[in-house]
């Protein structure tokens, strides 16, 4: 099973001892802009990354990121040197007119 869902675009789910769901998995763009609390300042080169896949990016010098793909099972990690490391869900930050 674990095998269909890493090499497939499916979610498999057990519904009971013998019987198991497939679907579609949930994927979303992603993007927003990193501002600094205090000088709204934006945040150049933090590492805005999707937990345990391939999926990283870097924000520009606007503070903007995007990434696309990203499953919505999926952890998303914001780092920075200097500021706490802030994690949250693709569902929070998707937006479909992100522009990669």
């Amino acid at each position: 099973l674990e095998l269909i869902e890493t090499s497939t675009a499916l979610d498999v789910e057990r519904i009971s001892g013998t019987y198991f769901s497939l679907s579609a998995k949930t994927v979303f763009s992603i993007c927003g802009v990193l501002l600094d609390a205090d000088s709204n300042f934006p945040v150049t080169s933090a590492t805005i990354e999707a937990v345990n896949t391939s999926k990283t990016a870097l924000s520009n010098t606007n503070g903007h990121f995007a990434l696309d793909g990203i499953p919505a099972k999926t952890v998303i990690r914001i780092r920075f040197l200097g500021y706490n490391t802030f994690y949250t869900t693709p569902e929070k930050l998707a937006n479909p007119n992100c522009a990669t």
